[in-house]
């Protein structure tokens, strides 16, 4: 017998994200076994993509039945005319925002041609679903926005009953020890870690590691996006209320990247090669045009620290990489990363408290 033997793949409960997929082969009576593991996963801005990429060729669709999209991005899908307001983007954005469901993929925000705003998503749980949508109450009169969430076991369940078999499972990760097992043990050890509980320290800081990076990435994506969203001359229509709105999202996400900046720093600190933590002085930002370049800086920096942070701790690293986290280039990514962040905060209480918010988004 050749072919697939046994096949397993593994997802993460939350959002049934597949990070692991293993396979067992035959082929001339010999059984291999191959395991693909998720190294890094990063989640790209729309700003970039024109918003009918997707959308098929003229010549294989009536004019018709072709539907456009409008991106979030000014710079995306010019011939689509919306006429949704940039407030309601804006404050839906922000209502997602109080409950943390504009980060991730968890939803999607999108104008339609046609002069809706589609909120969208799918989600873990209904309870999940219900909070988001608590949330968004104050949308759901409007006949101009279409609020639709989806529960991801439900999605699953009617996934099994179309197809009659379950292909999926959950499995567990393979023994081993991480790339940087020995110098975070000595890290540990020398802090005042006791020998017979270091297996378990080194599992829990390896946790707490990769998901500090990933939570990271996230407020860095979401920053990204709200700094993108409009442009500067969108910005100045926005009623003060809705302005405000806007800087609490930047705030938010710039305040909580310097949050998980600061525990990766303190918990790791000790493995920077001396002399390689310097502060790095970046260019101040002056008014709301200056910001998408600081929050694109911001979430590539993310990404990059992210990956050299997951070669680092889990098993199925990049060898490549696995000690970057030992070098002097790391450590000033991410002395950069910290004072992007530090200034995209400075400059959302800046807008916070100035009176001339609306007329910096028009100068220049």
């Amino acid at each position: 017998m050749a072919g697939v033997i046994e096949a397993a793949l593994r997802g993460r409960r939350r959002d049934l994200h597949s990070v692991e997929e293993d396979l067992t082969l035959r082929d001339n009576g010999v059984s291999r076994r191959y395991r693909i593991v998720e190294r890094i996963y990063e989640s790209f801005s729309g700003s970039p993509t024109r918003g009918d990429v997707f959308s098929p060729d003229d010549q294989f669709v009536e004019s018709s039945h072709s539907t456009k999209m409008r991106s979030l991005s000014p710079a995306t899908d010019a011939s689509a005319e919306s006429t949704v307001p940039p407030e309601q983007i804006v404050h839906a954005l922000f209502l997602l925002s109080r409950v943390g469901a504009d980060m991730n993929g968890e939803t999607s925000v999108e104008t339609r041609a046609d002069g809706t705003l589609s909120v969208s998503g799918t989600v873990d749980s209904a309870g999940r679903r219900d909070e988001i949508q608590r949330a968004l109450a104050p949308l759901r009169a409007d006949p101009h926005v279409i609020i639709h969430f989806a529960i991801a076991d439900e999605l699953q369940q009617a996934s099994r009953g179309r197809h009659h078999a379950r292909i999926a499972q959950l499995v567990e990760p393979v023994d081993g020890a991480i790339p940087l097992d020995l110098k975070v043990r000595r890290m540990l050890s020398e802090q005042g870690t006791p020998a017979s509980e270091l297996d378990d320290a080194v599992r829990h800081l390896s946790q707490k590691i990769l998901q500090s990076s990933d939570t990271l990435q996230q407020h860095a994506w979401a920053l990204d996006r709200i700094a993108e969203c409009l442009t500067p001359e969108e910005l100045a229509t926005l009623s003060l209320e809705v302005r405000r709105e806007w800087v609490e999202i930047v705030s938010l996400h710039s305040s909580a990247l310097l949050g998980n900046i600061e525990s990766i720093r303190s918990d790791l600190g000790a493995l920077a090669p001396a002399g390689s933590v310097k502060h790095v002085a970046t260019d101040r930002v002056e008014n709301v045009r200056d910001l998408p370049r600081i929050t694109s800086q911001i979430l590539t920096l993310s990404r990059l620290c992210q990956r050299d942070l997951a070669s680092g701790f889990t098993l199925s690293s990049d060898s490549a990489r696995r000690e970057a986290v030992n070098t002097a280039e790391f450590w000033q990514a991410f002395e950069l990363l910290e004072s992007l962040a530090r200034e995209a905060e400075a400059t959302s209480h800046v807008l916070q408290s100035s009176p001339q918010f609306s007329s910096s988004t028009s100068q220049q």
